[in-house]
């Protein structure tokens, strides 16, 4: 499911790296160990023309994490409601992806449906226009 949020692709050899946990204490914050880590998937990614994007999740609250990945070209690409469980307590979180080798996300549903409905709708106004 969380392919079908990210990448809009029918090709099986296609793939999507996924972060699990990036972190660092905060005394060592200042030393940009979660950019190096990063910046060395990115890499990796970039030499591997299968892997079409990047996704992770990220607590809705994280505005460290959330402006990190941002900055790092990442996009938000939905909300994800009580999607984790902290002491007891559920947490909402976002769905960040970053995109490589013509790698895409799924459009949103009201766009595919508004794609579908444009083209035979201007064909009738075209229509009445000459008539």
């Amino acid at each position: 499911e969380l392919e079908d949020h990210v990448l809009q692709d029918e090709n099986v050899n296609h793939k999507v790296a996924y972060i699990c946990t990036l972190g660092t204490w905060p005394k060592f914050r200042q030393h940009r160990l979660a950019a190096w880590l990063l910046q060395a998937l990115i890499t990796r990614v970039d030499a591997e023309e299968e892997v079409k994007a990047i996704s992770l999740h990220v607590l809705t609250t994280n505005q460290i994490a959330v402006r990190f990945y941002e900055n790092n070209g990442f996009t938000r690409i939905k909300t994800l409601s009580r999607f984790y469980t902290i002491d007891t307590q559920p947490c909402d979180a976002y769905l960040y992806a970053r995109h490589f080798h013509g790698g895409t996300r799924p459009m949103a549903a009201h766009l595919r449906v508004y794609l579908a409905v444009r083209r035979p709708l201007s064909c009738v106004w075209c229509y009445l226009y000459q008539h």
